[in-house]
């Protein structure tokens, strides 16, 4: 009879090299100005009568809840790819596994989404603003011509190499010395942002709309009244309104990416550090939100901003500006209204800094992920092995980098379907958005994990806070999960949803097959699973 083989866990070889800084910053990447963007365009194009104000308001409780629930599970599974570890240990490997590849392919398509962020959001409006604005008009050629699909692949490859290189160096370089930097200058274009609307005046922004967007204020809100009448509404507060704006806000101030390498935070079993991190940088980055959204409402007004969002989104080509799509329109009205290009350019160096901070958290997502699903044998081992002298998955950042950068070529050149991509690219994080805090609500079911976690001192009258913040959590993930999944204004149907069902089964069913394969060799994977992994 073949002896069993006893399955040995080893030490990971990561590093806690994340302190409490890093770990709060990282959480908060690209947050504060590309969520201003998206949010508010989600909302308007998918929501008829939707409002941003109402809809941060009511979202950003659940969106603080779910961080929270990151947050504990982080606490009590200090591991990489914690959301995973907590939700194969809570719930089920069948379960956990699928719902994490779904939000690898979620983030590893971001490498893609990279560059239209990069150039069609910040640069080409910016240069686009600056040459407006100084009667550059090489500046305003540069603008169209970064647009160009060869110019977006060679410029966001070499960032991507760049990323590459200081991701492998080793994590304190990545949240460090790279994080830092594009933060500040993402904070500073925030601060800017605000103290032009702050003081700007209806009037002047009638004044300078001709000048930038080449249409008078009133033709851009006939223009848009006429075509997209069905979206040139009242505000709604009818239960569609309120239920997709909690869903759609999903995502909006999750603060939790850091989760996934809380293996390599200094003291990552800390509950109140983690809480901090991640629930702080949630609350500042909806504050930041509310701020920017009402005086961007007192400025150009809301009937402005929702006929700029759909003409932007459907007919860009109506303002004659290198304009891909209206997610920049709330942060190309403080260009405009800056009229300075010195001004211009400090926010448009901002904005692409801002883009650069989703490369620490897009490379700690998707390479911790897969590392601890091969520290778990669902993947070959050699996506955990980890450099001696850099302390970092070496050939899992490689491959992550590699897929990142075939996914950027398929949405340059396929650029119609970016729409669809970036809400598909959405809609598969929400499974994971939903398990995590559903897996949260559950752990105290789990007597063994529950007693030996450090967040079961933590009630709110007889109930464990971890039960009622995760089920907030969940409740606001599936709503996510509906609205980003079924939208037909981004391009979702059945066969979309179908799709999204698919990529969930098929990791399910490879479970099994991994299992019964694993077993064979002597490995027991269900005895793997009812014990934590150590780091």
């Amino acid at each position: 009879m073949k002896s069993q083989r006893v399955f040995v866990r080893e030490a990971t070889g990561l590093v806690r090299e994340m302190g409490l800084l890093e770990n709060a910053t990282l959480g908060a990447s690209a947050l504060p100005l590309v969520t201003v963007a998206i949010t508010a365009w989600y909302i308007w194009i998918v929501i008829p009568g939707g409002d941003p104000i109402f809809a941060v308001l009511l979202g950003g409780g659940f969106n603080i809840c779910t961080c929270i629930c990151y947050a504990m599970m982080s606490a009590t599974f200090p591991r990489a790819g914690s959301p995973y570890v907590a939700q194969s240990r809570i719930l089920h490997p069948a379960i956990g596994w699928p719902s994490e590849v779904l939000m690898w392919i979620g983030t590893v398509t971001f490498y893609g989404l990279f560059s239209q962020f990069l150039l069609w959001w910040a640069l080409s409006p910016g240069l686009y603003a600056i040459g407006v604005s100084s009667g550059n008009q090489a500046l305003i050629s540069i603008a169209f011509t970064l647009i160009n699909p060869s110019y977006n692949i060679i410029v966001t490859t070499l960032v991507l190499v760049f990323a590459c290189l200081i991701s492998i160096v080793g994590t304190r370089y990545l949240t460090k010395w790279f994080n830092f930097p594009t933060q500040a200058l993402m904070f500073i274009a925030v601060i800017a942002i605000i103290a032009v609307l702050a003081t700007s005046s209806p009037a002047k922004f009638v004044e300078l709309t001709p000048k930038y967007l080449n249409n008078d204020y009133n033709t851009i809100i006939s223009a848009a009244r006429e075509s997209y009448s069905s979206r040139m509404i009242p505000v709604s507060f009818g239960a569609f309104a309120i239920l997709a704006s909690i869903g759609i806000t999903a995502g909006m101030a999750n603060t939790y990416w850091n989760s996934y390498a809380a293996g390599e935070v200094r003291r990552g079993g800390v509950v109140k550090n983690q809480v901090v991190a991640m629930a702080g940088m949630s609350v500042l980055t909806i504050l930041i939100l509310l701020v920017i959204y009402t005086l961007s409402y007192s400025v150009a007004g809301p009937e402005f901003l929702v006929a700029f969002t759909q003409l932007g989104t459907f007919n860009a080509g109506f303002f004659n500006a290198p304009f891909f799509t209206a997610t920049m329109a709330l942060t190309f009205i403080p260009m405009m209204l800056a009229n300075n290009p010195y001004l211009q350019l400090i926010i448009m160096i901002g904005m692409a800094g801002c883009v650069l901070t989703w490369i620490p958290y897009m490379t700690l997502v998707t390479t911790r992920s897969m590392f601890a699903w091969s520290f778990d044998r669902l993947i070959p081992a050699k996506f955990a092995e980890v450099s001696d002298r850099f302390h970092t998955p070496v050939f899992n950042i490689l491959f992550n980098f590699g897929v990142g950068w075939i996914c950027l070529v398929i949405f340059t050149y396929f650029s119609s379907y970016v729409l669809f991509f970036f809400a598909a690219a959405w809609a598969t994080t929400m499974i994971g958005m939903t398990l995590t805090p559903l897996a949260a609500a559950l752990l105290p079911l789990r007597k063994q994990l529950w007693n030996n976690s450090p967040i079961k001192k933590y009630m709110i009258g007889p109930i464990p806070a971890v039960t009622i913040f995760g089920l907030l959590g969940a409740f606001q993930g599936a709503l996510g999960f509906w609205i980003f999944s079924t939208a037909p204004e981004l391009g979702f149907g059945l066969t979309s949803l179908e799709l999204l069902v698919a990529l969930y089964v098929t990791p399910f069913l490879l479970y099994w097959i991994i299992r019964a394969y694993r077993r064979r060799q002597g490995i027991d994977l269900d005895l793997l699973f009812k014990e934590v992994p150590p780091e």
